[in-house]
């Protein structure tokens, strides 16, 4: 009579599994956190000019002219 089982792994092989799935985890959480880094100080000011163009702070002049020299 045979028996069905599940074929018998060395510990050290289930071992690295769950140790590539906890590096494989931490490196998505890391990669999520990375993505959601600050702006540079480049897009903050693009931002700010933004802003102030929105509430009609500036012009379309001088936002056109200051957003040139941000680039």
């Amino acid at each position: 009579m045979m028996h069905w089982y599940a074929p018998m792994y060395p510990a050290g092989a289930m071992m690295f599994g769950w140790l590539l799935l906890m590096v494989l985890a931490t490196g998505l959480v890391a990669w999520a956190v990375v993505g959601r880094a600050k702006p540079s100080a480049n897009e903050a000011a693009r931002q700010i000019l933004a802003e102030r163009y929105a509430r009609g702070e500036i012009d379309t002049e001088e936002y056109t002219k200051r957003l040139t020299s941000l680039r």
